[in-house]
């Protein structure tokens, strides 16, 4: 039946199917879980020192309110509605202990235990961190204060803090302001402690009133004061000043307006000299009078200062060089800096770092763009900034800077995830040939932070262009296929880019080694060759220890093992001696898996201890069986013995004890089998009950094992195997029986008679043990070589 709906003052008819109503409640059930599952981790931590003040950085997951307050010595940060609690990983490395001396992660709060009388700022950055500032008491920060309270249960939100001061002021009405014979909207709240009751008249004010207006007049001008030290008041010394003839002499008749002026128009003149910030400003928000503020506090620059379409007017290069050069020097010699800068500019702009960065250095400029562009000038020349400069630390804002701060450092050492928008988008805006040749260097660095959708989104950038991708962007391009599982084509990518002998043939090469090991597939002998090749030739760069240590990862999985423990041995003198360590360690791993018996023992016994050492607890096990298969039980016991004992691991236990019934050590075998329970485990216990002399319990546990032989055999062994054996066992029933004759029959007849019983017995005994005998022949040519 169609279902009406009526709404909106007319009826629709909908067929709602079965099918249709499973999807609508799917959607709706997935529309409530979604929110949960995103933020269904822990909120992320970041720290870092900075002159006079501690800065922690907390991530915030969306739709969680939050809080923070200040009582004594301990500042509790509480995300309301969050229960995953705060990732403190690595929180302490950056920071000293003089002013933060602990911090507590609970489900939904993170407390400070402080080290001094600090003062703590708090606010929002970005809608997504909350900023946290511990400063030393003498330190003034230009965020709001938190206001620090003595009652266990009182709590601050950041959104709502006030400066604090010395004495604690509520916020200030404004006061009446006259002008023209006007009066101005004003605040009709009454001050603390006044007795104010409303709008000031337009008479002349009783002292009362008066006493009121001077006391506001002064506090106001302190909160003034205040702001203007914390940072949070901007002068502008461009702004028109006020007439202050014009406002001595007002015309006699004022023309008043059908409505009330506006306070901005009526206060132009004398407050655009200024710029007012109040607590509930967002710090990093760009604002009228300066740019953004990155959260480890400093001032994001300005597009403007890396507006590279700007530095080029559109005539062939060789031609603005040229007249810039013949501009260099004037008269008596003296350089002309604005034009040395618009030369080291270009230089830029066509990529030439290392020409811009020897003109920058002669410049006399101000140090932040100076600083800047030096940065962009040795990220250009060889990858990143060799210069200490804070340029890294401007990773967060949301200028073109943010792509130069991703660039400055080999890899990204922040911790948790970074917005890539701003770098992406200033990328995109940056000349075609500087594109084709950052975006690849921006895609490893995201890629290698994680990032795998936007280091993807760096190279699409380029896809775009008419150009073929440059050997660069492909080798950024089959990583990040790897990366996503597609080893096939990713390999494929690599292979192409080895074949076009390019500069970043060498790089690709050690990426598909590296993707080979990961995926555990074989390498051919050729490609080992290859990259000796290549390490001969680059031994002199950078890439020439990569490259020496891919040749032995290459050596050692094309199974040329004494190659590889040649070309080893030949880095041992390296410096780098925990990678040679690792190597080794891979070495044996391998030659575990994959070398013959003769090759693995003859190399096995010339390595060294640590070698041995390197390998993790899974690889000496499989090292140890090796050893004990081939018979070298001493060799598999020292083997065992290095790894841990405890956590208590099965395959190790039961290891152990077959090295220790193989070197006759039955009491060391039951030890290292107290608390295993294992299918394996109970016929070890009965060899070493049997070696030990306990055949009846060893008897026992073969019978529980299953093991019927070897419970007959152990019973044989045991003092007391009549009472072990019954008599329908094979063979043993029947020996049992022999040493048991029946008792002696008075009533038999006669002499003859019993003699005649005799004779028969001992005719079974004789056909019983020529049974036993035939059934266990001996072969007595290899006892006797024995």
């Amino acid at each position: 039946m169609p279902t009406k709906l009526f709404g909106a003052g007319r009826s629709v008819e909908i067929h709602k199917t079965e099918r249709s109503m499973r999807q609508i409640l799917f959607c709706v059930i997935l529309g409530f879980l979604l929110p949960s599952l995103a933020n269904a981790r822990p909120a992320t931590v970041q720290s870092g020192d900075h002159p006079g003040f501690t800065r922690l950085v907390f991530s915030l997951p969306d739709g969680i309110d939050w809080q923070v307050s200040h009582q004594g010595k301990s500042v509790t940060l509480t995300y309301k509605g969050h229960d995953e609690g705060f990732d403190l990983t690595g929180v302490y490395d950056p920071i000293s202990r003089d002013r933060i001396r602990h911090i507590e992660s609970l489900k939904d709060q993170v407390l400070l235990f402080l080290d001094c009388a600090c003062r703590v700022s708090a606010f929002l950055e970005q809608a997504r961190f909350v900023v946290i500032d511990v400063a030393s008491p003498d330190v003034q920060l230009p965020t709001p204060l938190i206001v620090q309270t003595n009652g266990p249960d009182a709590r601050q939100p950041t959104a709502e803090a006030v400066p604090q001061t010395d004495s604690a002021l509520a916020p200030l009405p404004l006061p009446t302001t006259l002008k023209e014979g006007r009066i101005l909207p004003q605040a009709t709240r009454a001050l603390p402690g006044s007795s104010f009751p409303g709008p000031l008249s337009r008479g002349s004010l009783s002292k009362a009133e008066q006493a009121v207006l001077d006391d506001v007049q002064e506090r106001l001008a302190k909160e003034v004061g205040i702001a203007a030290t914390r940072g949070m008041l901007t002068t502008n010394p461009l702004a028109r000043r006020p007439n202050l003839a014009s406002e001595q002499n007002p015309p006699s008749a004022p023309e008043l307006a059908d409505e009330p002026p506006r306070p901005e128009e009526e206060l132009a003149g004398l407050v655009n000299n200024m710029r007012i910030t109040s607590s509930m400003d967002l710090p990093g928000r760009a604002t009228s009078a300066g740019s953004a503020q990155s959260i480890s506090g400093l001032i994001c620059p300005e597009n403007e200062l890396l507006n590279f379409a700007n530095w080029d007017n559109g005539q062939p290069f060789p031609e603005q060089i040229g007249a810039l050069r013949q501009r260099l020097y004037g008269e008596f010699d003296k350089l002309d800096r604005q034009a040395a800068l618009n030369l080291a500019k270009l230089y830029l702009h066509l990529g030439w770092g290392a020409e811009a960065k020897h003109l920058l250095t002669k410049l006399e400029i101000p140090r932040k763009e100076a600083d800047l562009l030096i940065s962009v000038a040795e990220i250009m020349e060889i990858g990143h900034t060799v210069e200490e400069t804070n340029i890294s630390e401007l990773i967060d804002c949301s200028t073109d800077v943010a792509l130069w701060a991703i660039l400055a450092k080999p890899s990204l050492d922040v911790s948790g995830q970074i917005d890539s928008a701003p770098a992406l988008l200033a990328l995109n805006r940056l000349p075609v040939h500087l594109r084709r040749f950052l975006a690849p260097m921006l895609s490893q660095r995201l890629r290698s932070h994680g990032d795998g959708g936007a280091a993807a989104t760096a190279l699409r950038n380029l896809e775009r262009l008419p150009q073929a991708l440059p050997a660069a962007a492909q080798l950024a391009q089959a990583q990040i296929a790897i990366d996503e599982g597609e080893v096939s084509s990713g390999s494929d990518l690599l292979e192409h880019v080895i074949e076009g002998n390019s500069e970043n043939s060498p790089e690709a090469l050690i990426a598909l080694v590296d993707a080979k090991l990961d995926q555990g597939l074989s390498i051919a002998p050729e490609t080992a060759e290859l990259v000796q090749a290549f390490a001969e030739e680059f031994q002199e760069t950078p890439l020439g220890p990569k490259l020496r240590r891919t040749h032995v990862l290459a050596l050692i999985r094309s199974g040329q093992f004494d190659t590889a423990q040649s070309a080893i041995t030949e880095l041992r003198g390296a410096s780098d001696t925990g990678r040679n360590l690792s190597l080794r360690g891979l070495f044996l791993n391998e030659l575990t898996t994959a070398a013959d018996d003769v090759v693995f023992l003859d190399h096995f016994f010339a390595h060294a201890r640590q070698d041995t050492d390197e390998l993790s607890p899974e690889e000496k096990i499989k090292l140890a069986v090796r050893l004990m298969d081939l018979g070298f039980a001493e060799s598999a016991q020292e083997v065992v013995t290095a790894i841990p004992d405890r956590p208590r691991i099965t395959d190790r236990q039961i290891l152990a004890a077959r090295a220790a019934l193989a070197l006759g050590q039955p009491f060391q075998a039951q030890a290292e089998l107290i608390g295993i329970v294992d299918a394996r485990a109970e016929p070890l216990r009965a060899m070493a009950k049997e070696m030990a002399g306990a055949h009846k319990d060893a008897h026992e546990i073969f019978l529980r094992s299953g093991q019927q032989a070897d419970a007959i055999n152990a019973a044989w062994l045991a003092p007391e195997w009549r009472e072990l054996v019954s008599a329908e066992t094979p063979i043993f029933g029947q020996l049992a029986s022999l040493g048991n004759p029946p008792p002696f029959q008075a009533e038999a007849e006669g002499m003859l008679a019993r003699t005649i019983e005799t004779l028969s017995e001992s005719e079974a005994a004789r056909a019983t043990l020529a049974a036993v005998l035939s059934a266990t022949p001996l072969d007595t040519e290899q006892a006797l070589e024995n």
